[in-house]
C-alpha cells in the first residue's frame, strides 16, 4: 500500500516521502507521529483527532514541509486538504496510533526523487519468446535489440530480466537475471548487456498454479507473478490468464538459491467483474493454490449531512476477507471537489459493519467550506475494503494473504436523496 497526495490505500498510486517518529514502543502510550511531505508538495491545511471520539483541530506545520501529530489516545486521525482557486481534494485516515505511525513512514513510488533514462541491450530472445525488465520501479516488455529505459527513479536498484516463452496471452518464465546494486542518476547505460545465453542468467524454477473459486461469472482471471526484493525492487516474473474453465497453469520464478533474505515472491490475481485482487506471498516454487475473494457486499450511501458541506456516510457489513480497512471517495466533476476517508478495523474496534462519515470540520480553524463537497452539486462514490492476514501497512512475510475488493460503481448521489444501496 502507498500514502501519497492521493492518500488511497493499497491500490498502487504516486507517493510522497513520508517519515514517522514515535516517543517509544507502547502502543498505548503518548506519542508523536511526523508527516514529512516533498518540497513543493505540502498540503494547504492539515487536522487532527485524538482518540475516536476526539474534537477535530488544526495542526500547524513545524517546518515548510514537517507536521507533528502528538496522540495521547491509541487511536484517531489525521486529515489534509490541497486547494487551489478551482479545485480541492481533502483526505482522511482513521486508524491507530500504530497504524499511523506506519502510514507516516511508508515510502512508495517516491515523487520527491528525480528519474533518469537508461539504456540497454537484450541478446538471447529467440521467437515466441518475450523480455520482461524490470529496472528502478519500470517494467518493459522486449525484444533483441536496443532498449530505453525512460523515467527511472534515481538510486541504487536491482535489475531484473526474464527470458519469457509466450503462449497466447501468457507470458511463463524460462530464464531469469537478477543483477543487484545498479546505480542509476542521469542517463545510465547498462553494462554487461542483459544477454540470456550469458552465464548471468539462470533457468527460472517451475510448477503449477491453481485458483479456486472462480465464477464463470468473474470472466478472466489475471495472475501475475511477483519479485519484491530486500533492496527495494520489484518484478513482474510471468504472467497467466485463467478462467473457471481453465483455472490451472505454470507459472515461472526465483528458485530459492537465488533469493536474498528477504526477497518475496507473490501471486497477483486480478478479476474484473466486479474488481478484486489477492496477494498471496511466497519464497519457494512449489505447486499452489489461492482462492480468491467473494464480490464485496454491497455498502448503502446516505449523507449525514447536507450543510455547509456535504458529509457523505457509508454502511458496509464487514466481510471476513475484507475486515481491515474501507475507504470511500467521494467526487463532484462540476464543482471539482474530492474527499476520501480511510478507516480501519483498529480504529473502530473490529466492527461487525462499517459505518464511515466525512468529518465535521466546521468550526476547525482554517477550514474553509470551499474545500468541501458542495450541496448544490450530485456527487460519485467509490467504496473499496482490504483485508487478510498482514496487518495494516506491515512488511509481508512467507504466505501472508492480502485481498481488496471494489463496489460496484453507482450513480450520482444528490443532497437530497434517501440512503439507499447501490444497484447492482
Amino acid at each position: 500500500m502507498v500514502v501519497s497526495r492521493r492518500w488511497t490505500g493499497p491500490i498502487p498510486l504516486v507517493a510522497l516521502l513520508l517519515i514517522a517518529c514515535s516517543s517509544g514502543d507502547d502502543d498505548d502510550g503518548p506519542r508523536t507521529v511526523r508527516f514529512e511531505f516533498c518540497p513543493g508538495d505540502a498540503p494547504t491545511w492539515m487536522a487532527q483527532q485524538d482518540g475516536r471520539t476526539g474534537t477535530w483541530r488544526r495542526v500547524t506545520p513545524t517546518s515548510a514541509t514537517t507536521w507533528d501529530f502528538a496522540f495521547t489516545s491509541d487511536r484517531g486521525g489525521i486529515a489534509r486538504a490541497y486547494a487551489d482557486d478551482t479545485r480541492s481534494s481533502v483526505w482522511i485516515f482513521l486508524g491507530s496510533t500504530d497504524e499511523l505511525v506506519r502510514v507516516a513512514g511508508f515510502r512508495g513510488w517516491r515523487d520527491c526523487d528525480s528519474r533518469s533514462e537508461v539504456n540497454a541491450t537484450v541478446a538471447g530472445v529467440p521467437e515466441e519468446h518475450v523480455a520482461i525488465v524490470n529496472l528502478g520501479g519500470r517494467t518493459l516488455q522486449a525484444s533483441e535489440g536496443p532498449l530505453l529505459i525512460t523515467n527511472v527513479l534515481d538510486g541504487t536498484w536491482p535489475l531484473v530480466a526474464v527470458r519469457a516463452n509466450r503462449v497466447g496471452f501468457d507470458d511463463i518464465a524460462e530464464r531469469i537475471i537478477l543483477r543487484r546494486g545498479i546505480s542509476v542518476a542521469g542517463t545510465t547505460t547498462l553494462s554487461p548487456s542483459i544477454d540470456f545465453d550469458n552465464a548471468e542468467s539462470f533457468a527460472a524454477a517451475t510448477a503449477n498454479l491453481t485458483v479456486t473459486s472462480l465464477d464463470p461469472a468473474d470472466g478472466e482471471a489475471r495472475v501475475r507473478t511477483l519479485l519484491d526484493t530486500d533492496d527495494g525492487g520489484s518484478a513482474t516474473l510471468s504472467q497467466v490468464r485463467m478462467s473457471s474453465a481453465t483455472n490451472t497453469k505454470t507459472y515461472g520464478a526465483i528458485p530459492t538459491g537465488e533469493l536474498g533474505a528477504s526477497d518475496l515472491q507473490a501471486f497477483q490475481v486480478q478479476l474484473f467483474g466486479p474488481n478484486r485482487l489477492t496477494y498471496v506471498h511466497f519464497r519457494t516454487v512449489a505447486d499452489r493454490s489461492v482462492a480468491v475473494g467473494p464480490v464485496l457486499a454491497t455498502p448503502t450511501i446516505g449523507n449525514a449531512a447536507t450543510m455547509p458541506n456535504l458529509r457523505p456516510r457509508v454502511q458496509l457489513p464487514v466481510q471476513p476477507e475484507y475486515s481491515r480497512l474501507v475507504y470511500a471517495t467521494f467526487y463532484q466533476r462540476n464543482a471539482s471537489r474530492f474527499v476520501e476517508v480511510q478507516a480501519t478495523s483498529a480504529y473502530y474496534g473490529t466492527p461487525s459493519s462499517w459505518d464511515v462519515v466525512v468529518p465535521d470540520f466546521t468550526g476547525v480553524d482554517g477550514w474553509d467550506v470551499s474545500w468541501g463537497l458542495d450541496p448544490a452539486h450530485q456527487y460519485e462514490s467509490r467504496v473499496v475494503a482490504y483485508g487478510g492476514t498482514r496487518q495494516y501497512f506491515d512488511v509481508p512475510a512467507d504466505g501472508d494473504i492480502y485481498r481488496y475488493a471494489d463496489g460496484p460503481q453507482p450513480q450520482p448521489v444528490a443532497q437530497d436523496v434517501a440512503p439507499q444501496p447501490f444497484s447492482r
